[in-house]
């Protein structure tokens, strides 16, 4: 009973330090590692918020593990999942307390920022063969697209310019265009 209690106030008093931000604070060492969705599910066994939180909102379109330098009793290491969709970005992690007990922690939730957004459309491009062929399709419909305008400028630029040799021809027949 007295262990029971002794880890009920633990958990409060690190959850409340997680929200004031004394535990906050981590840097993270290096770029994450992707997780592909097998290795998520992994995870998500292991952190229950972070299984809530995919439930709620659906699969992520990405998710990595990014290594950080944080205290005990947080694990080293942070699984964040990013939806492109809705420009969210979150960030799960756990603690293991006293007596071995772990918990699960949601980190942070953002607005996923317009760089890691064009990083992770360029990983899913270069791992996906069909987003790839859809993105050299997109290319090539945009190239198509120029070379039409193009054309269309060219014409025009062709039409006034035998407008404007049929005006020369006319006067000069009429011997205006000399005088």
């Amino acid at each position: 009973m007295r262990r029971v209690r002794f880890t009920v106030a633990f958990a409060i008093a690190l959850g409340l330090a997680l929200r004031e931000g004394a535990l906050a604070s981590a840097h993270d060492l290096g770029p994450g590692e992707p997780l592909c969705k097998s290795e998520l599910r992994k995870h998500m066994v292991e952190n229950d918020i972070m299984a809530e939180y995919v439930a709620r909102h659906g699969e992520p379109d990405w998710a990595e593990l990014q290594r950080v330098a944080v205290d005990p009793p947080l694990f080293p290491y942070e699984i964040r999942i990013f939806y492109l969709g809705e420009g969210v970005a979150a960030s799960f992690t756990r603690a293991r307390l006293v007596g071995g007990m772990e918990v699960s922690i949601k980190r942070w939730e953002h607005p996923l920022d317009a760089s890691k957004r064009a990083f992770i459309l360029d990983e899913l491009i270069r791992r996906d063969p069909v987003r790839r062929a859809e993105a050299a399709a997109d290319r090539a419909e945009a190239a198509a697209d120029r070379i039409d305008v193009a054309a269309d400028v060219a014409e025009a630029a062709a039409q006034k310019a035998s407008r404007v040799v049929a005006e020369m021809e006319a006067r000069s027949s009429d011997g205006a265009f000399w005088h």
